[in-house]
């Protein structure tokens, strides 16, 4: 069989020691994180009450490949978390040290692929430091709940090594084709914005392939076509049914749709160049004019990129397909399908591998220009002061993520502040008994969003507990108010309104919430077991016993807490008793 060269010449231990040399720093720096616990930003939902991911069984694994969870569809990232629980238990150590260990890995894996693209050693080195330590990867590696954006950009790039090796040789490898569908299936299984993949290997073909058969190259990405296809309409379909995907153009109109594309993109380039002022939540506002600053910075930007693309083009199209992974992997983040999180350092993991090859290819072609031993050395000079300062920033930034107060005293700081910053620090207040600054907190997020069923339900929760019942009652009914709120949110407001009027001894208003509870929520015990108490307090008994009769055969086939069994138990006995007589209010 005919081989074909792909890269510089040179052996494979150059190569492998680069890769340990990228690696190794990508582990220290994020040494840190390892003594780190959970956000409380969507880590419990995703670890510890999380119950498809507690027990390794076929029930569990059929769920994954068969339903969507918290708006993604991500069966690969659901067994990660799995086997890292029957490793781990509720230890955030362990969580932390897988993710580490994926970015340190993506991080050598970088170093191949850009040897195997044509690049020098000190090219291959300086890019793949750049993504290992940039200060905007610290939400993905820091954050558990991101263990989905590490995974995608892992298997993207062993996807990536296995076609630029299956096509290595004529004809390619079909045996190395099939792997690599496996790997951009396993890609995007943990995360579907890698859907640009096959538009990435179309730019390879045309920089490392031309002359070869059109016909042949187009046959070889129908099954990437296929697998990105349906991942895109499994991904969407997942966060629309989650409510995370938002109706109409930004902007009002699609002009100011795309002005509000170009605003981002000219943000998301000033992080990667000034990677301060990073933030767990960003809120841009919608362009309202095409010439507002950052839309005029980001179309500059487009026809940038624009022409880069057909210099290399006329140059050196061996550039491609790292110009793809920038270009084509902001496209899915871009707000091209709006959704509610507009803007997220985790949104660049992608995009960062050809920044990475862009930045390693320009630092060393400027290095080589220089003339004289002395300029040369001031130049890597400043290259290694660079490196200093991103990996001192990462550090700073880690930090941030040390625990839920750090993180959102320090997200609340970076305006425009989102609503969901100040609902995550009411959140954090709460955790620490502090209801007054929890309530404080929740009235912020509600200026900002007054449609917030999360923040009206806690915060009729706080107001009840610091005895401002009124106003406690006033928030629960505006929760269960609101038509566009997720049913299961809903249903948290009428248990705890339910829950609170049963409290003030009005049994009969708190009845119709309670019911409401489980139109939204079937399967709740609480519902079932607060609707009991009611109607025993209002004589009816008989209802009372069947209602809890529901809730002891439903606490015993979802496995809830012995405590909540207990409670169902103790309010059967107290049937025999007779009932208080109803406030007639």
């Amino acid at each position: 069989m005919e081989t074909r060269s792909q890269g510089p010449p040179g052996d494979a231990r150059s190569t492998l020691l680069c890769a340990v040399a990228v690696a190794a720093p990508a582990l220290l720096i994020y040494l840190p994180t390892l003594g780190y616990g959970f956000s409380n930003f969507d880590d419990p939902t995703y670890v510890a009450d999380n119950p498809w991911i507690h027990a390794l069984t076929w029930s569990n694994v059929r769920h994954w490949w068969t339903a969507d969870y918290f708006g993604n569809y991500a069966p690969l990232t659901l067994a990660s978390y799995a086997l890292d629980h029957a490793l781990w238990g509720q230890q955030p150590f362990g969580y932390h040290l897988t993710n580490v260990l994926l970015h340190a890995a993506s991080s050598g894996l970088l170093v191949a692929a850009l040897r195997l693209g044509g690049a020098s050693l000190p090219t291959a080195l300086f890019g793949a430091i750049v993504f290992a330590t940039h200060p905007a990867q610290v939400e993905s590696v820091a954050w558990v709940a991101q263990r989905k954006t590490l995974l995608a950009g892992f298997f993207l790039l062993l996807s990536y090594l296995a076609y630029v090796r299956a096509i290595s040789s004529t004809p390619p490898s079909r045996g190395g084709l099939e792997i690599t569908w496996g790997l951009f299936l396993a890609a995007l299984v943990s995360k579907v914005t890698v859907v640009i993949f096959p538009a990435v290997l179309i730019l390879y073909d045309l920089g490392f392939r031309r002359g070869e058969s059109p016909r042949r190259l187009i046959l070889e990405k129908v099954p990437f076509v296929i697998l990105a296809a349906a991942g895109a309409w499994v991904g969407y379909r997942a966060q629309v049914d989650f409510q995370v995907t938002t109706q109409g153009w930004l902007g009002g109109t699609p002009v100011l749709h795309a002005a509000t594309m170009a605003e981002l993109l000219a943000r998301y380039a000033r992080i990667l160049l000034l990677p301060t002022g990073l933030s767990a939540l960003y809120d841009p506002p919608d362009a309202r004019s095409l010439v507002e600053p950052w839309a005029v910075a980001g179309c500059a930007l487009a026809a940038l990129g624009a022409w880069g693309a057909w210099f290399a083009w006329r140059r050196d199209r061996r550039a491609l397909p790292w110009m793809g992974f920038f270009w084509l992997g902001f496209l899915p983040v871009s707000q091209i399908v709006p959704y509610t999180v507009h803007m997220a350092d985790r949104y660049l993991y992608v995009p960062m591998m050809g920044v990475a090859a862009v930045t390693g290819a320009g630092g060393v072609a400027l290095l080589g220009r220089m003339r004289g031993r002395a300029s040369r050395a001031a130049g890597a000079a400043a290259i290694g002061i660079a490196l200093l300062c991103l990996s001192l920033l990462t550090l700073a930034r880690e930090r941030v993520w040390h625990d839920p107060f750090s993180l959102w005293s320090d997200t609340i700081r970076r305006p425009p502040v989102h609503w969901v910053s100040w609902y995550n620090h009411g959140k954090t207040m709460d955790e620490q008994g502090s209801p007054w600054e929890a309530i404080a907190s929740y009235e912020q997020a509600l200026a900002l969003n007054p449609e917030s069923v999360l923040s009206l339900t806690n915060l009729g929760h706080d107001y009840a507990l610091v005895g401002e019942l009124d106003r406690a009652e006033s928030a629960l009914r505006r929760a269960i108010a609101l038509p566009r709120a997720v049913p299961e949110d809903r249903a948290r407001a009428a248990i705890l309104l339910g829950e609170l009027l049963l409290a003030r001894g009005r049994p009969a208003g708190a009845i119709p919430p309670l019911e409401h509870a489980l139109a939204w929520q079937p399967r709740s015990v609480p519902a079932r077991l607060l609707l009991a108490r009611s109607l025993h307090a209002l004589g009816r008994d008989t209802e009372a016993r069947l209602r809890l009769d529901q809730a002891l055969d439903l606490a015993l086939r979802l496995g809830n807490p012995d405590s909540l069994r207990t409670q169902i138990l103790e309010a059967r006995k107290a049937l025999s008793a007779p009932p208080a007589p109803p406030n007639p209010r």
